[in-house]
């Protein structure tokens, strides 16, 4: 705090005393600031590490870090990959959404030991192709974006394969919110420990679940982490949903200090010291609002199909003010159908209409992310 108000233009002569007197900032605070955002000591900024937001469910934004931010992102994830067995050399597979940009050298993979599978075309086809691999690799690490990684489990017990047979070490998802149910169904299917790890290219690691846990463990030795209120910049209550909060404790080359990245989430810790996040709720921009102006965040949503066997993967869309579709993919008994019906008009409320669909695929964001929840009413 004292090094932004010393070196960089935007907090400089600012009287800020302690953490909560800063303003808190979004990507559009960085955009409009440009270059009063970045550290006096770096005038050569182009040199600095550059990480870039993808912008899928917000504003793109390029952040800078100075070398030691950077070390201290791969020092974190060298310690929680060793902690959880992730050995350093240990082959794994990395199942999302490679965009050119993100795309690695033949070298890279091969001195990485990992191979690229690329989530915008894993049909069934491909997934045969990621089964036999790993049947050749025993003991593999399998990465992915939690609902790509789902859908591979769900492949393979539709096909009825045993899932133990390719004896893999551990599974690591990462992007989304693993429900609890799924993180079970995938220890079953696939016998090994399920870590659910929340990151962001910004800031690094944020927080990991480990298999053992059901909450999210920050990292309090590189960030701080606050939950603020919807629609204010007061805290949260414990137990109360808040917008996530960061302070980045190392990048000097372009301080994040109450840094909102656009996520939701629940915690029952003091909300301006954040040392367990109980769930993930989605992002800010994805909050949907009936009629009655109640809040419909993914969590709240995912109360009305989490107990209903026969939905495997579903998606609640808002079409107009008091119009919303759920869709699903599945097969509904007429006792499953009664009871999304009553939880569709429970959740939603009574002023809402709404249209239950069955449908054989879901659609992806731009980057391979899966959403629960999309407001379509502006289209």
């Amino acid at each position: 705090m004292s090094y932004a108000q010393e070196h960089v233009p935007f907090y400089r002569d600012r009287n800020f005393k302690q953490l909560s007197d800063f303003p808190v900032v979004n990507k559009s605070t960085f955009k409009e600031q440009g270059l009063k955002c970045i550290s006096d000591e770096f005038p050569d900024y182009n040199s600095l590490h550059i990480v870039k937001t993808s912008g899928s469910t917000g504003t793109p934004l390029t952040v800078y870090l100075d070398a030691r931010k950077r070390q201290r992102v791969i020092a974190d994830l060298l310690v929680i990959n060793d902690k959880i067995g992730w050995n350093l050399g240990a082959h794994y597979v990395y199942l999302r959404s490679w965009m050119s940009n993100k795309r690695q050298s033949k070298f890279s993979k091969f001195a990485k030991n990992f191979l690229e599978v690329n989530i915008g075309d894993f049909d069934d086809c491909h997934k045969e192709q990621l089964w036999n691999h790993f049947l050749r690799h025993k003991d593999s690490i399998f990465v992915g974006y939690s609902c790509s990684v789902c859908d591979f489990m769900d492949w393979v017990k539709r096909t009825g394969r045993d899932g133990k047979s390719i004896r893999l070490k551990l599974i690591h998802c990462s992007a989304e919110e693993l429900l609890e149910s799924k993180r079970k169904e995938l220890r079953e299917t696939f016998g090994c420990p399920v870590y659910n790890r929340y990151s962001n290219n910004e800031s690094g690691l944020i927080a990991m679940m480990e298999d053992s846990s059901n909450v999210f463990n920050v990292n309090t030795a590189s960030l701080r982490i606050e939950l603020l209120k919807l629609d204010s910049d007061e805290y949260v209550r414990p137990g109360e949903m808040g917008r996530v909060v960061v302070t980045d404790l190392f990048n000097r080359a372009m301080p994040l200090i109450r840094y909102d990245i656009g996520d939701l989430a629940v915690s029952f810790d003091k909300s301006d010291d954040i040392k367990t996040i109980e769930r993930l709720c989605g992002r800010s921009s994805d909050i949907l609002r009936g009629p009655d102006c109640r809040i419909i965040s993914n969590t709240v949503a995912a109360s009305i199909a989490e107990t209903i066997q026969g939905i495997s993967k579903w998606q609640l869309s808002k079409q107009s003010e008091n119009k919303f579709k759920f869709r699903y993919i599945g097969k509904l008994t007429q006792e499953e159908e009664r009871e999304l019906n009553n939880k569709m008009q429970e959740v939603l409320g009574p002023q809402v209409e709404y249209e239950i669909c069955e449908t054989d695929s879901l659609p992806l964001t731009k980057t391979g992310k899966f959403k629960t929840i999309v407001n379509e009413s502006n289209k």
